[in-house]
């Protein structure tokens, strides 16, 4: 009996090559696109994270410089201007109750009160994290005051 030689074909080894090449291909084109929708969906994330705490600073701003009532976090008397009696009211009370008070439960902040000459109001603690930065001017003593809010990401 003769035997007959097999020979092997050169193209099905290329093609199973291009098939490898296209399969790898096509991995670093997903595995790019993943990454690339993970990174938009994180800086989507910290946008609206620093929108909320924008929206925050501003509520709680504005709950300090109209509420009448240092014990709810106001600092104004009836004509909208700034009291000594309510800022030392406000820097009597407790830090986290204050930040109960202006549903800042979730953030640390820090206020302060202060011209070019001096300092009326300093209270809060600050972190490094994300921070948002809300300033008012108000009327102290007859004097301008520039108010400086800011609210921290834990």
């Amino acid at each position: 009996m003769r035997k007959k030689s097999i020979k092997i074909n050169n193209k099905g080894q290329a093609l199973s090559f291009d098939l490898m090449a296209a399969g790898v291909i096509f991995l670093l084109i997903l595995a790019g696109a993943f990454g690339l929708y993970n990174t938009q969906k994180t800086q989507l994330n910290d946008q609206i994270n620093l929108q909320e705490m924008h929206l925050k600073a501003t509520n709680s701003l504005n709950t300090i410089l109209s509420d009448q009532n240092c014990l709810n976090g106001g600092i104004v008397n009836e004509k909208s201007f700034l009291s000594q009696e309510k800022i030392n009211c406000f820097n009597s009370l407790d830090y986290n109750y204050l930040k109960n008070t202006l549903s800042l439960d979730q953030y640390e902040f820090t206020i302060t009160i202060y011209d070019a000459n001096s300092t009326i109001l300093q209270k809060g603690t600050s972190t490094t994290n994300q921070a948002v930065a809300v300033q008012r001017v108000a009327t102290f003593e007859n004097t301008v005051k520039k108010i400086n809010f800011i609210v921290y990401a834990k």
